[in-house]
């Protein structure tokens, strides 16, 4: 492959300062643990950015010439091409390579990424550092969305200058404060959960601005002055530390590292050194300037764009993580991409002239409506199961609660059941009904996501979006404390969440952000120690309570958490039974995962008398393994959620034991 030609004044150490910021990238996406900081790329690229659009903005504003019509035609022309080939082509290998549930996710986020928004739908959805991110093809995606919505505001900084540079730079200062201000708060309380955040970037992109303007800008170069007075060695040595710096980042940062926060000021003021200090022919500079570094530079947008739908289609085509050599020469393929990308996709339209503004709008607009169409279609075709054998989708996917055949059990007339927890007590509802609606009887459900039936203890996660766990708690147990006796209540929550701080890692070692649902007594401010102890008494005063007031209580224990998500799984392996029960964890593995959850549960046990525990693995595991299958049915919708068909067996258990009155081999009585 050539070397790409750099266009007529622009600068080669930018281009190499984009390479600086796009290889950590890729290599932190494919190896974490080699560059856990790999994604600081990123904030170097927001930098950039700032610094560009700021400068061009500004010098031609204060000669008169800055047009926004002409602004968002180049933004067009500039981001548009590569972005939509790469969505047209992702979409090709989706359809053919991911199973329903992330074919539906992926027509989400093309939606989101053609409209600019994906940032806001990923942020809604996870962190960063989850399995599921790294697994999205669009992931990345969340980086252009933030831009694009910087370029929505950015014309405003052609009205300051007119106003005069004062105005421009208090208004990118209030920026910098605030955004910086926001972070701080937000990731003070939960890692890398507003990673994709807007307000969270604002200063990132705002501190660019200041630099292009301060430093480049010819109507505004103060900073030019500065750096032509300053000694030689001065340059020397701010230009490698600044370097060094940036270098140190990618292996200091990590999935804990409170970033974007007033951390992330030191690889943005590195970044930023760096920009200043472009045209001085420094040994650094002159250093970056080089042919290896340029070539990458310039296929940077191209080669961020390819590399992540390559690595996220290969871990589909694996079930577990693609092996070295294979996650290798995924990287090493993105490159020759990059560059047909860079030269047959992008290159053609940076020629500004051949096309109008007509045209390139409404050409943009085009491909956001198709985009638009094409996810549309994959978000309500629920993935097209239709690619698939009907005997696939009945074992993946069997009937609702109300279609499936299972043997009736007796319940007394008008017993009232109430349901309290989290989305592992909603589960066990469908069934539930189904029973008590046969025999005039009642289903209650108290379900809060991401709260466990703990009163008195809150956490990060919800915190940050009511209803507050303690809050919420306090009420239902008041609710259920005023209902008729003899009211059957059911806890049940998937109760390892929420003992999982300060691990960075699931019990399969993949990086996640769930250690934010990690429960603290709420009179504290935030998790510390071991909150099992404290949640244990918590729990046994709440079976007390609930006991006084007449009632019969049942603690469901820990589902088995699986590996893989269920319905995925069941649909790549084209519903082979023996290959997807090969795929289970085994009933050790479970015990050591739920240990501290199971002892929490035990203590309080131990604390009050009289309450039944179901244990769902005497249901679901046999002495070796605690498989996907129940009975030659799929019991699991995804790793830990149990479908129907599933939770029929754990419902099952919890009417025999507390309407029955004798625990059967399913149960156990403490």
């Amino acid at each position: 492959m050539p070397l790409p030609e750099a266009p007529k004044g622009h600068s080669a150490s930018i281009d190499g300062l984009r390479s600086i910021a796009v290889i950590p990238v890729l290599v932190g996406h494919a190896f974490p643990k080699l560059l856990p900081g790999g994604f600081i790329g990123v904030d170097i690229f927001f930098v950039i950015s700032g610094f560009l659009i700021a400068s061009m903005i500004v010098d031609r504003a204060a000669a008169g010439r800055f047009s926004m019509a002409d602004f968002y035609k180049r933004r067009v022309l500039r981001i548009f091409p590569a972005l939509f080939a790469m969505l047209v082509a992702s979409t090709i290998a989706a359809l053919w390579l991911l199973p329903p549930f992330p074919l539906r996710e992926f027509g989400q986020a093309l939606v989101a990424s053609a409209t600019f928004v994906s940032n806001l739908l990923f942020w809604s959805k996870s962190g960063y550092f989850d399995a599921a991110a790294e697994a999205n093809p669009l992931v990345h995606t969340w980086s252009l969305a933030v831009e694009e919505q910087f370029y929505i505001v950015a014309p405003l900084i052609a009205l300051l200058v007119l106003r005069g540079r004062n105005w421009l730079y208090a208004f990118l200062a209030a920026a910098v404060l605030g955004s910086l201000l926001f972070a701080g708060a937000t990731n003070d309380t939960v890692p890398s959960t507003f990673f994709f955040f807007t307000a969270n970037r604002i200063f990132e992109l705002a501190i660019g601005c200041v630099v292009g303007c301060a430093f480049y800008a010819q109507t505004m170069g103060e900073g030019r002055r500065l750096v032509e007075n300053c000694p030689r060695w001065a340059i020397e040595a701010i230009a490698a530390l600044a370097l060094a710096a940036l270098c140190a980042c990618f292996f200091a940062f990590g999935p804990r590292s409170y970033h974007p926060g007033l951390i992330t000021l030191v690889p943005v003021l590195a970044t930023s050194a760096l920009l200043a200090l472009h045209a001085s022919g420094s040994l650094t500079h002159r250093l970056l300037a080089q042919g290896p570094f340029v070539w990458v530079g310039l296929i940077s947008y191209s080669l961020y764009l390819v590399h992540q739908p390559i690595l996220a289609f290969a871990r589909y085509a694996w079930l577990q993580a693609p092996p070295t050599g294979v996650v290798l020469a995924c990287l090493v393929a993105s490159i020759p991409l990059a560059y047909l990308s860079w030269r047959f996709v992008e290159q053609p339209f940076r020629d500004y002239r051949r096309f109008s503004l007509r045209a390139t709008l409404g050409g943009g607009a085009i491909a956001i409506a198709l985009a638009c169409l094409a996810g549309l279609a994959l978000h309500f075709g629920n993935g097209f199961t239709q690619r698939y054998a009907a005997g696939t989708v009945e074992l993946v996917r069997p009937p609702a609660a109300a279609q499936l055949e299972y043997s009736p059990i007796a319940i007394s007339p008008g017993t009232r059941f109430v349901l309290w927890g989290d989305s592992h007590a909603e589960m066990l509802a469908p069934t539930l009904r189904r029973w008590a609606d046969a025999s005039g009887g009642t289903v209650d459900l108290f379900r809060n996501g991401g709260c466990p039936p703990i009163p008195g203890f809150d956490n990060d996660w919800r915190n940050l979006e009511g209803p507050r766990c303690s809050t919420f708690n306090a009420e239902t147990l008041a609710r259920i404390e005023a209902m008729p006796k003899g009211t059957v209540v059911v806890l049940a929550a998937r109760w390892p969440n929420y003992l999982r701080a300060p691990l960075e890692v699931d019990e399969f070692g993949h990086p996640w952000t769930l250690a934010s649902r990690s429960i603290f007594p709420s009179s504290a401010s935030r998790w510390q120690g071991d909150p099992g102890a404290l949640a244990a008494q918590s729990l046994a005063a709440t079976f007390a309570r609930l006991q006084a007031a007449g009632m019969k209580v049942v603690i469901v224990d820990t589902v088995p958490r699986q590996r893989d998500h269920a319905d995925n799984l069941g649909f790549i392996l084209r519903g082979d039974r023996d290959a997807i029960e090969a795929q289970s964890i085994s009933r050790e593995f479970h015990a050591d995962a739920s240990n501290a959850a199971s002892e929490m549960l035990r203590k309080a046990l131990r604390q009050q008398e009289g309450v039944t525990r179901i244990d769902p693995a005497t249901t679901l595991c046999d002495e070796v393994r605690c498989g996907y299958l129940l009975d030659g049915r799929m019991a699991y919708r995804d790793d830990n959620h149990l479908n129907d068909w599933g939770a029929h067996a754990v419902s099952r258990a919890i009417v025999e034991a507390a309407i029955a009155g004798e625990p059967d081999e399913r149960t156990s009585r403490q």
